[in-house]
């Protein structure tokens, strides 16, 4: 039975010049300091566990967190907040670890740096973007990894749903002439389609990951973590 693995920092730093024999030395404050915490394990056929850590799992949430408009790294995110991150968390890695099994991983470089540009195009001047990842403790190659995985599962989504996953004009302009308010200018209209798109994309995530998660083990090892934690 797997438990809560705990990576512990053992602090052995015993004064030599102490007299006092090994067996009665008064413990060290630090020892079995807990400096990381696995906080739910992934197995798919084929691939060695893997991990994932509350370290890890914060850095997601924030970059997340982010790209949504929260922008301040010191805002709690609660055990809700953890939870919900953790499940958006092992669906991404879920259908990007397919993606890659079926070798349709690559993202062009050009789309990664639009990505990463527009992330940091978020925080408006250039030193609130430093403050963001020093306040989280991420550099900004670990945002690009984990904006280029977005893009992973974004083209491998679409490619799944293909012409299903696209907006026709006829569409388009039903949704519009339902709902006179949205307007009718181009932007507008690519704002309505954007809206639309993204909602097939979740649709189409839903339906792979439901697929993926019967054929893989998601442990989630700590207990407040999991979809029913315990009261």
């Amino acid at each position: 039975m797997l438990a809560i693995l705990l990576l512990m920092a053992q602090m052995t730093a015993a004064d030599p010049s102490s007299q006092v024999p090994p067996a009665t030395t008064a413990p060290d404050p630090d020892e079995g300091r807990v400096v990381e915490r696995i906080v739910a394990v992934l197995r798919s056929p084929g691939l060695p566990p893997r991990p994932i850590t509350l370290i890890t799992l914060t850095e997601e949430a924030r970059v997340a967190l982010a790209a949504q408009g929260v922008r301040d790294a010191t805002v709690p995110l609660g055990v809700a907040g953890l939870r919900s991150a953790l499940r958006w968390l092992v669906d991404q890695r879920l259908v990007s670890d397919e993606a890659v099994r079926l070798k349709l991983d690559e993202v062009p470089h050009e789309e990664v740096e639009g990505a990463r540009r527009r992330f940091r195009e978020l925080f408006g001047a250039p030193d609130a973007y430093q403050v963001f990842l020093a306040s989280t403790g991420l550099s900004d190659r670990a945002v690009g990894v984990m904006l280029e995985r977005d893009l992973r599962v974004r083209r491998f989504l679409a490619s799944r749903a293909g012409r299903s996953g696209r907006v026709t004009e006829e569409e388009l302009d039903r949704e519009l002439r339902d709902k006179p308010g949205s307007g009718a200018t181009p932007p507008a209209r690519e704002e309505v389609r954007a809206r639309l798109e993204e909602a097939r994309l979740r649709a189409a995530l839903q339906q792979q990951v439901a697929d993926l998660r019967a054929r893989v083990e998601v442990r989630v090892l700590d207990p407040t973590l999991r979809e029913e934690a315990p009261r």
